[in-house]
Order: C-alpha cells, then structure tokens, then sequence
C-alpha cells in the first residue's frame, strides 16, 4: 500500500447517535457496533453498503469541537511521529495499537490541523487503484494559512508533492 494513501475517516463528536442519525439519512450510511475491548470500548464503524469507510467515536473531552479526521499510511507509525516532531508538528496520541487491526498516532502540522498516520496490522484496506465505493469518502482537502510550510510538514511526513 502506498504511504499517504487516507484509508479511515472517523467522527469524533459528544453526540454520536445524533451524527448516526444525521450522516445516516444525509449519505444513507450504516452504523455496526464493535466491541473493541477494554482499552477502546464501544465503536460505531459506518459503512457504505458491506463496505466499512470509518466510524463515529464519542468526543469526550471539554473544549474540543467535534471533528474528522483522516487516517493516512505510513510503513512505521512512530518514524512518522518522529518526522512530524522534527518538523515542528505536536504529538496528540503517540503510537498506539489497536488489535487486531493496526497502528495509529495522532500529530497536528504547526499550523494545528489534526491528522492520523496508520499502519495497517494486515489485509484489509483497499488498494490504491480502487475508486472508493459511492457514498464513501473521495477528497481531502486541507485549507491553510501557510500553504507553503504545510506542502513542506505533510512532503516530509508522508511524501506528498503537490501541484
């Protein structure tokens, strides 16, 4: 799999049943509750159809708005922490496994927007010359202040170029 490559989008809101509600009858997405042990709890995991696309975590700290965020590639999740600390990005989440399916940190660009590199544990996410399923995230875009410094964080964090 190509690193930079977003395979995961989750929710991160206070209300999750009122965002299943609402992405349910806007996208038509489903909603199957996974039990993800003690460590993780309780996870919405949306689909498209039998195809997963992300999920809806319950946003339990004061202050923080709701929001998405991406999960994009990488081949080692805590080189990718180093690399986004070097280049003077700030470490959310470091490292963390989650079984069965994967490594992930949490790191924002030094402008703070927040972005999740992952390691898939195996088989699973779809490969690059897939289109997404309809219904499914297709774009990411992110808007910023300093375009120049976040083409030069996000060139050396996943190896993106730009145009």
């Amino acid at each position: 799999m190509s690193n930079g490559r977003f395979v995961w989008h989750d929710l991160m809101t206070p209300d999750p049943a009122a965002a299943e509600k609402f992405y349910g009858e806007l996208f038509g997405w489903t909603v199957r509750e996974m039990d993800m042990g003690e460590s993780f709890g309780k996870y919405r995991m949306l689909f498209v159809g039998e195809q997963s696309i992300g999920g809806i975590v319950h946003l339990e700290k004061e202050g923080v708005p709701p929001h998405w965020i991406g999960y994009a590639t990488v081949d080692d999740v805590d080189a990718a922490v180093e690399r986004a600390t070097a280049n003077g990005g700030t470490v959310h989440l470091p490292g963390t496994d989650i079984p069965e399916v994967g490594r992930f940190a949490v790191v924002s660009d030094p402008q703070g927007a927040v972005i999740s590199p992952f390691s898939s544990a195996g088989e699973g996410m779809p490969e690059d010359e897939e289109m997404p399923p309809h219904g499914a995230f297709c774009w990411d875009e992110l808007l910023a202040l300093d375009p120049d410094g976040a083409k030069a964080f996000y060139g050396e964090l996943f190896g993106w170029t730009s145009q």
